[in-house]
């Protein structure tokens, strides 16, 4: 409540509750056994989006610190990294649907070859959880894009992300002509389309 209270109270105060969990969150001590994650990265994350919804100017330097999350989690074990990387493409997504889109897209695309699978499927999940048919061109590309990137497809065929890639590839496939795809896009839909999703 009272973090609540100092990130209401000005961009200061909250810009500095972002600089101290910044410091909790790209400490690799935090992700490991004992180390507070499993207790303590709920409420942090609940603390960081609402400062970002409190304070726009703010969504920036989460994207920056989330892409040092990312890095750090390279360095771990395999259970810390993908803890570290799940926080990072929650926080990725969040900032996607409070409309930086292109900006975590972009970011997303760039962290997905070095991405663990459950990790590209929490991406896909939540990227295509944002939002529902009719999609933007900008938010079909942006879905393609990180298609595009990734090595194994038949990843997605689980039961938490498969309805939601059929239901996109199947709606982009019946609508190819009106969002006039470019080349790179185009690969993306066919590799996608060469699956099944039913």
């Amino acid at each position: 409540v009272v973090l609540r209270e100092g990130i209401e109270a000005s961009k200061v105060c909250s810009m500095g509750i972002l600089l101290w969990l910044g410091g909790k969150l790209t400490d690799s001590g935090f992700y490991e056994p004992g180390g507070g994650y499993e207790r303590l990265s709920a409420p942090y994350v609940r603390i960081v989006q609402h400062a970002v919804m409190t304070h726009a100017s703010q969504r920036e330097w989460v994207l920056g610190l989330m892409d040092k999350v990312w890095a750090l989690s390279l360095e771990m074990g395999t259970e810390e990294k993908v803890h570290a990387m799940a926080l990072a493409i929650d926080m990725m997504v969040l900032l996607l649907r409070l409309g930086m889109v292109i900006r975590s897209v972009a970011v997303m695309r760039r962290w997905m070859p070095t991405a663990e699978d459950e990790v590209q499927r929490r991406c896909l999940v939540g990227v295509l959880g944002a939002a529902g048919p009719p999609y933007s061109l900008q938010f079909v590309t942006a879905v393609l894009s990180l298609l595009g990137v990734m090595q194994n497809l038949e990843i997605l065929h689980h039961a938490d992300c498969k309805g939601l890639v059929g239901e996109f590839v199947e709606h982009v496939k019946g609508q190819r002509g009106k969002y006039n795809l470019d080349q790179e896009a185009n690969a993306a839909l066919e590799r996608a389309m060469s699956l099944s999703w039913a």
